[in-house]
């Protein structure tokens, strides 16, 4: 929004002089209260900057939805950009910079310019800006993104526009739901629409720290139940061997896994193996019982299948939605 190549969270005297002298404040009310901008006068410009469109997602909010911005008294300030969320340089080439700015978990807010008196009825178009960055890189306040070069472009047109930019969460604050996206919530949701039409599934949660990873770090990730169901208990193709020949618990549950799948494969159902330490059955998945078997180290057992129900429920929600 700024007109030079300034710091994105500096708004500089040299640039704005008309605001510094106090000539000139513009201010907007909306739902949650009244905003106090900047003006800029050599774009003929508002900017209202670091507004916020959430509750700070922090403490109990962390990794939650966000949730609406609380209200306000008085006026609020609206004249210097929000931190940066927090994220990292990915060195993409042609795109990643260091960042111009702060950066905290407080981070939900948008940046906005208009052009300068425009009417309340104007009803203009709305251009919204959301970076880039892999979700993992990137803010509204990057000085990149300056929408004072659209708004007086639009304006010259003859076709005025308001030009909005917004942050939203990055890396681990973002993205912790792709595990339920991609591992969780389609097999639970086939589970249960097979569950619905009659057809026999079963369900399964691999929970063994296997020796190729660091528990402190990884804790059980995706991909580790592999050699167990393969019975490949030498590690073949594996760099590190995740099946330790020192633990015989190891071998132990790659034995279970592998009969289990066998069975399946064979008979249509994973409970006629010829393991006769394995006592729990693997229930069928149904409408009545949702049943995973919970296969770690040190025990087989049946669990109900409501691991990440929250996350599961907004993703059906989401879902129906959408459809």
């Amino acid at each position: 929004m700024q007109p030079e190549l300034i710091p994105s969270f500096i708004l500089s005297p040299l640039i704005l002089p008309t605001c510094m002298s106090g000539n000139f404040t513009p201010t907007v009310t909306i739902k949650n209260g009244t905003l106090s901008g900047v003006y800029n006068a050599a774009y003929q410009q508002d900017f209202f900057l670091g507004v916020p469109y959430a509750a700070p997602p922090i403490g109990d909010r962390r990794f939650r939805r966000p949730e609406p911005s609380l209200p306000w008294e008085g006026v609020r300030s609206a004249v210097t950009y929000s931190n940066w969320c927090m994220g990292i340089n990915m060195n993409i080439v042609g795109f990643s910079q260091d960042p111009t700015g702060p950066m905290s978990e407080d981070c939900l807010y948008i940046n906005i310019v208009r052009p300068t008196n425009t009417p309340p009825e104007a009803k203009l178009p709305v251009m919204a800006w959301i970076h880039g960055g892999a979700y993992l890189e990137g803010s509204a306040n990057d000085p990149r993104y300056n929408g004072s070069f659209l708004v007086r472009n639009a304006e010259e047109m003859g076709t005025p526009i308001i030009f909005a930019s917004l942050n939203y969460r990055l890396g681990t604050f973002a993205t912790l739901f792709m595990g339920d996206a991609f591992f969780g919530f389609g097999r639970r949701a086939t589970n249960r629409a097979w569950a619905a039409h009659g057809v026999p599934s079963y369900a399964y949660t691999f929970d063994a720290q296997t020796a190729n990873l660091d528990p402190r770090l990884y804790g059980t990730a995706h991909f580790q139940e592999i050699p167990f169901v393969f019975g490949n208990d030498r590690g073949v193709g594996f760099e590190v061997n995740p099946i330790p020949p020192s633990d015989a618990r190891y071998a132990r549950l790659a034995k279970i896994m592998s009969e289990m799948w066998i069975s399946f494969a064979v008979t249509h159902s994973p409970n006629n193996h010829h393991l006769p330490y394995v006592k729990p059955k693997w229930p069928v998945y149904s409408k009545t019982a949702r049943t995973t078997l919970w296969f770690s180290l040190d025990d087989v057992q049946e669990r109900p299948d409501t691991s990440r129900q929250e996350a599961y429920d907004i993703y059906s929600e989401s879902w129906a939605v959408q459809n």
